[in-house]
């Protein structure tokens, strides 16, 4: 929340508006059953053992024309081998990629039932697919890696049929690159797919190739075919013929070796060659013409047919014994294939098919050749079998009838994602037939709006629009308009998508609820766009009221889903995490709107952290994050690794917290969704400014409120931290312009804690410029907001970060009774203050420890060195090693183990505490270091000075000096302290050193000679302080000063050291006293 500057607005969204049931394709399962190996197959030992040897590659091509015996090669590999595998055999009905994922998936489940199972509910639930590639291919990898340990073969037939642009192409260069080693993919393809990754597998021997060179059959080959097939031999010379003309070519040769004997193979081929006709056309005539009238007819009117089932051939050619017909061809080798025994289908071969269809051109009229496709489509509009039945009707130019199918089936398509293929139908029909038809022109629409195309798309919802207007259908115009108004609402102008979608509203009156609702819900959208929340509301209620009442549960859950958003965004944190337990309470939820889930368990943490119930955020976080694995949702991982950021952000843990905002940012990269980005850099922002590194915060604030950024409210909320580092800086005018200005955007927008961080900053301005009128007021209204909104946790992280916040409120007894419970839960938090220069002090919520709750000298030495390397992991070999070398093992670590129980006893149970092999101070623990704070107003000063700015520089090292009580741990008196102790003090003399000169240089020679007499009570022997003494005396005419101070150094050096003073210390020495 603290982050969420920019609600997750992506919810209240037309992208993600409630969807339609989507229903699955009709899945022919022929096309996932591996053909049945003929008796008279030649066997292709050869091949079969390179594949055998290559079994370890990710992937295997077989490339080769029409006729090589690709498939055949598989199916002989795959029964000799008997590994576990999944068929496919593709077709170009198949190009949709939504189709291609049901029939994989189908395929993977009978493989191992279960398996693919959430993939295929992540399928039916998300809108537009090919937006969402490697989300549904990542959840199906990674079903594949928790379910299945075995081996695993995907055999992909026939992938040529796909069209080079479908996103199948897309989807299978992700799987493929990702799947696990046990997974292998075999393509058979007449050409290369084009897969971007496959030349870098190939640069790393990662696939394996046969191709046509390598599928010839040889001379070798051959002479066991005729041998073993057909029972005869060749001599040299005819072999020589045969090899020459087939070049290798299995069907081919079989072609040939069918039509003639092995006495004639010279002869015919002569025929052949004399023809001037292609080889497979030459010889398939051959054949043909010796088959009887009836058979003759059978085979070309049922090439129509891309699968052969005995009802289907009696549909288009009218002959009754189709069943014996098919049987026969199979038993004859005439180029037909047995698919499936149950039911029986059949396929022709490729070749024969193609070659069946020219001829049936060629004896029949066009009009008789319609009639056919009519039979055909008529017997698949009876069994429902839509692609193949839309196929012959456009074959047979009946378009109207096309028209009204796919008036009743498109809506399905496009919601499954099968919009390449309803574009191609569209498209090939007339164009007087889809204008005068508005429906189609939606259904055009959408495919182009999925595509990226809206400009293209906004025509055709406008022509639709017009046509609906002019035939007086209502509900078809506010059908239209509801998707211009998302265009519009897509592009930003948000006014005229709210005026569309108040035209669909009024138009469609009683008529369609379902439509009205989603209206409403896009409506609400674009309201929240604009930050009328109060509309939002109303807006939403309205459509909860409908889904109620007219029982719409998916739009339902999506209507409540985006008021929780609402709700969230606004501060209204206890209701907004009801919604969101009441949805995440279903586990149908869960399961059936996975990237919702995902932003309901993020909005959820937020929620908790916001209350300070940090225990309670970890759950769904955790469960976020898994889930967004599990789906491979990058968008939804981002957004749960942000908040996971802000999670650590709010408990001290910076460099965790810069860790997991740095992944998040990673994932957003591509996705570019801003709304991740506004968490994260604003998160990122605060971890700099709190870690003390501000001039590293200030200049990556200025890198990310560039030119480009138009959100108001996020450079609002980013410019507050520019205004924590005006206010660190002591540039009291600077700090409170941009909170002033941050404050008037977070008047008009934003979640009420931007307003409530805004107030507590204006009163810590207020407070260092001494306006405690200000103050008073900006901290009444800080608390009163955080006690409104429940912002328990955000208070404490405020009062943790500055504790003299909770002095404040009780002084101007604010809300007694509210602080009351809030510092109880801060003093059992136990914000620690640590003090290291001078004497080892720890005070405990304001408590000091005292040396009798230390109980030891030893334990207290042990807590300090703990302090000093916060840090870091101390392993107990360390601190046995310092503290305890002269003991014994045993009583060694007795004492050491008693040393720890002291510390924890006096300081907190939680504070100290054992990770990774080692002790450490717990990252999350409230604790300040009273070196952190010397170090910060001396890196402030240095950088004024640096500017010339020295009256500010003098500021921060004074008080730099207020904080310097004594050296670095005093009191300690172990060795590792030395080089700590002298690093403090050196700086220490430094800013004396500087304060000195200033104060000289403005002719203050009181104040001067105050810090060089505070050098020599550091360090006697310095010089240069006795020389700046000696020059502020001689400035207010006290020669005899001069001469003592002189004397005392002259004194100090030669009975201490048995030194005399420098030149340059004698030089000044004499031109000052003369």
């Amino acid at each position: 929340m603290k982050a969420k500057i920019s609600s997750k607005s992506a919810i209240i969204d037309h992208r993600t508006k409630p969807k339609r049931k989507i229903t699955e394709p009709f899945i022919l399962k022929t096309k996932l059953i591996l053909p049945m190996i003929k008796e008279n197959t030649i066997s292709r030992p050869r091949l079969v053992s390179l594949l055998k040897k290559n079994l370890n590659k990710k992937l295997i091509l077989i490339i080769a024309d029409a006729g090589y015996g690709k498939t055949t090669l598989v199916t002989q590999f795959l029964f000799q081998k008997r590994p576990p595998y999944v068929f496919y055999d593709l077709e170009t009905n198949d190009q949709c990629l939504s189709a291609f994922l049901f029939y994989l998936i189908e395929a993977i489940g009978k493989l191992q039932t279960g398996l693919g199972e959430r993939t295929r509910t992540l399928l039916l639930h998300l809108e537009n697919i090919t937006s969402h590639i490697e989300m549904v291919m990542g959840t199906l990898i990674n079903e594949i890696v928790e379910k299945r340990k075995e081996q695993m073969f995907i055999i992909l037939d026939d992938l040529h049929t796909i069209p080079e642009a479908s996103f199948i192409y897309q989807a299978l260069d992700y799987f493929i690159e990702h799947l696990p080693s046990n997974v292998h993919v075999i393509i058979s393809s007449r050409t290369s797919p084009p897969l971007l990754s496959l030349a870098r597998w190939r640069s790393k021997q990662d696939v394996f190739e046969l191709t046509r060179e390598d599928l010839r059959f040889t001379e070798k080959e051959i002479k066991s075919l005729l041998k073993n097939i057909y029972k005869t031999t060749l001599g040299s010379e005819e072999l020589k013929e045969l090899v020459l003309h087939t070049e290798g070519w299995s069907t081919g040769l079989q072609m040939i070796l069918q039509h003639t004997g092995a006495e004639r193979i010279k002869k015919s081929l002569n025929s052949y060659l004399e023809s001037n006709v292609p080889l497979f056309d030459y010889f398939a005539n051959e054949i043909l013409r010796n088959e009887t009238k009836k058979r003759k007819e059978f085979l070309l009117k049922s090439s129509l047919l891309e699968y052969l089932s005995p009802d289907a051939c009696c549909a288009v050619t009218t002959i009754e014994n189709s069943n014996e017909v098919l049987k026969s061809l199979v038993q004859n080798n005439l180029f037909t294939t047995l698919v499936s025994s149950r039911p029986r289908i059949y396929k022709y071969h490729y070749l024969f098919r193609e070659f069946l269809k020219h001829e049936l051109s060629k004896v029949v009229s066009s009009k008789e050749l319609r009639n056919l496709h009519m039979n055909a489509a008529k017997f698949y509009i009876k069994k429902r079998i839509w692609d193949r039945a839309i196929h012959h009707l456009i074959e047979s130019m009946a378009y109207e009838q096309t028209a009204m199918i796919i008036e009743k089936i498109g809506a399905d398509l496009v919601y499954s994602g099968r919009v390449n293929l309803l574009y191609h139908w569209l498209e090939s029909l007339p164009d007087k037939t889809v204008t005068a038809r508005p429906r189609l022109l939606i259904y055009k629409a959408k495919i182009l709006q999925q595509w990226g195309k809206w400009d293209e798309s906004l025509e055709f919802f406008m022509k639709a629009r017009r046509i609906f207007h002019g035939t007086g259908k209502q509900s078809g115009e506010a059908e239209a308009l509801f998707n211009i108004s998302s265009i519009c609402y897509n592009r930003g102008i948000y006014k005229k998508a709210i005026r569309l979608a108040k035209e669909a509203i009024d138009l469609i009156e009683d008529t369609d609820n379902c439509l009205k609702a989603k209206l409403l819900n896009q409506l609400a959208g674009a309201y929240y766009s604009l930050y009328d929340y109060e509309l939002v509301e109303q807006t939403l209620k309205k459509a909860l009221f409908l889904c109620h009442r007219f029982h719409y549960p998916k739009l339902l859950v999506q209507t409540k889903a985006n008021l929780a958003a609402l709700y969230y965004a606004t501060g209204k944190i206890s209701q907004a995490l009801d919604i969101y337990r009441y949805l995440l309470q279903s586990n149908n939820f869960v399961h059936n709107n996975p990237p919702l889930a995902i932003t309901c368990y993020c909005n959820s943490a937020e929620i908790y952290l916001a209350r300070g119930e940090f225990e309670s955020a970890r759950e769904p976080l955790e469960k976020a994050l898994q889930l967004g694995k599990e789906i491979n949702y990058k968008e939804g991982q981002s957004y749960a690794l942000a908040i996971t950021g802000n999670f650590y952000r709010l408990a001290g843990d910076y460099e965790n917290a810069l860790n997991f905002y740095n992944q998040a940012l990673e994932l957003n990269v591509d996705m570019k969704q801003e709304y991740i980005n506004h968490i994260i850099l604003f998160g990122m922002a605060q971890c700099y400014q709190l870690k003390g590194e501000l001039d590293k915060a200030e200049e990556f604030v200025k890198s990310c409120l560039t030119a480009e950024q138009k959100d108001e409210l996020f450079m609002a909320s980013l410019s507050l931290v520019l205004g924590e580092i005006a206010l660190r800086h002591n540039q009291y005018e600077k700090a409170e312009e941009i909170f002033l200005q941050s404050h008037r955007v977070f008047q008009k927008k934003g979640p009420e804690y931007n307003r409530m961080l805004n107030h507590f900053q204006l009163a810590n301005l207020y407070w260092a410029r001494r306006n405690t009128t200000k103050m008073k007021e900006h901290l009444k209204q800080a608390i009163a907001i955080a006690k409104q909104e429940r912002y328990d946790g955000f208070l404490i992280d405020e009062i943790n970060r500055n504790p003299r916040i909770l002095g404040w409120i009780r002084n101007e007894n604010i809300d007694d009774a509210y602080i009351s419970v809030i510092a109880k839960r801060i003093q059992r938090s136990n914000y620690l203050e640590i003090s290291m220069l001078g004497t080892f002090q720890v005070k405990t919520s304001g408590i000091l420890v005292t040396s009798k709750m230390w109980k030891t000298r030893k334990a207290k030495s042990i807590a300090a060195y703990l302090f000093a390397h916060r840090n870091e992991i101390t392993t107990r070999d360390c601190l046995l090693d310092i503290y305890f070398s002269n003991y014994g093992p045993k009583k060694a670590a007795h004492n050491l183990v008693t040393s720890l129980h002291f510390i924890k006893k006096a300081i907190g149970e939680n504070i100290l505490i054992y990770q990774r092999g080692g002790y450490c101070i717990n990252s999350k623990a409230s604790v300040s270091y009273d070196v952190d704070e010397f170090l910060q107003m001396v890196q402030i000063g240095d950088k004024y000075k640096t500017e010339k700015n020295n009256e500010e520089s003098v500021k921060q090292y004074l008080k730099a000096v207020e904080i310097y009580k004594g050296d670095y741990l005093e009191d300690i008196y172990d060795n590792w302290c030395e080089t700590s102790r002298e690093y403090y003090r050196s700086i220490y003399l430094r800013i004396l050193t500087l304060l000195g000169e200033y104060f000289y240089s403005r002719g203050e020679y009181e104040q001067s000679m105050k810090y060089y007499h505070m050098m020599l009570e550091k360090d006697k022997y310095m010089e240069d302080a006795h020389c700046g003494i000696m020059k502020c005396y001689s400035q207010v005419g006290n020669r005899k000063g001069v001469v003592q101070q002189f004397q005392k150094l002259v004194t100090v050096l030669q009975n201490e050291l048995g030194l005399e003073p420098l030149p340059e210390t004698k030089k000044l020495y004499n031109r000052l006293i003369q």
